[in-house]
């Protein structure tokens, strides 16, 4: 599955920014205390530039995601680092023919300057789709050519997975760890997240039972994410 495929099944824009903020919030939750420098695997920044917001995905090992909102529409950039298309595939590096050469112009300023994880001396973008405010569906660029021996060639699947899968179980799945003793976070509770209602204590307590209340809450309203009083 490619790029191509993922952009046909993306959802609305409102929609991908609502569960973008739903993971990040699921995130703060199962993971109260952040990485060193104050790192998360997903955040939701509402005000990265003027009336722009941003969700990122970074894994440790090097790969993620950045997708844009503004009023113009969405930018979706992936960039797997082991993936044949990445630019440094190339000598000198480059982005893949066709990943980004249609990109609209409105939506520029975020290839040029990404966050800190995604800049280099060209974009580190590997997979690319975008939606204008206008536009009915996702777009991709057209002219792509994938490399034929590879079956997720860009890493779109991988990175874009979550946003694809309204069900809760999706996400239990996705974050369940085999070796702990519990079946992962219960559906139910997954599911308030997923609708973006205020989570209560009881909510937040289902989630993670370890989780500090009032610092989760405070992390979470620094998202725009809705709290129970």
């Amino acid at each position: 599955m490619t790029i191509h495929e993922i952009a046909e099944r993306l959802p609305s824009i409102s929609t991908l920014r609502e569960r973008c903020q739903a993971l990040a919030a699921l995130d703060i939750v199962r993971s109260p205390h952040p990485a060193p420098h104050g790192r998360r695997e997903r955040m939701f920044l509402p005000e990265w530039r003027t009336r722009v917001c941003a969700a990122t995905l970074r894994t440790d090992d090097g790969d993620g995601y950045l997708i844009v909102f503004t009023c113009y529409g969405a930018l979706a950039l992936g960039f797997d680092r082991g993936s044949p298309m990445s630019p440094y595939a190339h000598t000198p590096p480059r982005p893949w023919p066709g990943v980004l050469d249609q990109v609209p112009a409105v939506f520029a300023p975020y290839l040029a300057e990404p966050p800190d994880f995604l800049a280099a001396e060209v974009p580190l973008v590997t997979a690319c789709a975008w939606r204008t405010a206008d536009d009915v569906r996702w777009r991709t660029g057209d002219g792509i050519t994938f490399p034929g021996a590879h079956h997720e060639p860009d890493g779109a699947a991988r990175l874009f997975a979550l946003l694809l899968d309204p069900d809760p179980a999706a996400y239990v799945r996705a974050r369940h760890d085999p070796k702990a003793p519990d079946a992962g976070p219960p559906q139910d509770a997954v599911r308030e997240a997923y609708a973006l209602r205020p989570l209560t204590r009881e909510t937040v307590r289902a989630l993670n039972p370890d989780a500090p209340f009032e610092a989760v809450t405070a992390e979470l309203r620094r998202i725009g994410y809705p709290v129970a009083g």
